[in-house]
C-alpha cells in the first residue's frame, strides 16, 4: 500500500513540475539527491557558489515535513535529524529528489494519506510526526 501512495504522490509531482516547466529543466541539476541502506548524501553545485556536500543516517531522522509551493516554485522536503538543529532542505525537483521522497514513504518516515493531501495543495507545511501548536511533534521539540 505504502508503494502505490508512492508512486501516486510522485506522478502527483511528476505532473506538477511538467505543467510548471513548459521549456525549462524539470529538474535542478545543480542539486543531486542519492541514498542507500544507511543514509542519504546530497551534492551541490550552485552557480557562483561554492560546491557543497551534506548527508545523514537513516536511524537519525526524527522529523520529516514536506512544504507545498505554488506552481512557480518547487515543492521542498525538509529532514530534521538528531545529528544537528537545522533541517537538511531537499526541492523535489533535485535530481534524485522524487526517488528519495518515494523512499521516505516506503520506509515509513512521512504518513502517505498525509502526502497525499500535501501532494494534492497549492501551499503549505505538512509534517510527519505531526505538529502541536507550538510547532513541536512528540519525537523532538524541534521540527519547523
Amino acid at each position: 500500500m505504502i508503494r502505490w501512495f508512492s508512486r501516486l504522490v510522485r506522478q502527483a509531482l511528476d505532473r506538477a513540475r511538467t505543467a510548471t516547466s513548459v521549456g525549462a529543466a524539470s529538474e535542478i541539476e545543480w542539486y543531486q539527491v542519492s541514498f542507500n541502506e544507511t543514509g542519504v548524501q546530497i551534492n551541490a553545485q550552485p552557480p557562483g557558489r561554492e560546491p557543497w556536500s551534506a548527508g545523514f543516517r537513516w536511524d537519525a531522522v526524527e522529523c520529516v515535513c514536506f512544504k507545498a509551493e505554488d506552481m512557480l516554485v518547487s515543492d521542498g522536503i525538509y529532514v530534521f535529524t538528531s545529528d544537528r538543529p537545522e533541517s537538511y532542505a531537499i526541492p523535489t525537483e533535485a535530481v534524485g529528489g522524487s526517488e528519495l521522497w518515494g523512499e521516505i514513504l516506503r520506509r515509513g518516515l512521512f504518513d502517505p494519506e498525509l502526502a497525499m493531501e500535501a501532494a494534492r495543495s497549492l501551499g503549505g507545511l505538512y509534517c510527519w510526526p505531526p505538529l502541536d501548536e507550538h510547532g513541536h511533534n512528540q519525537v523532538t521539540s524541534r521540527c519547523t
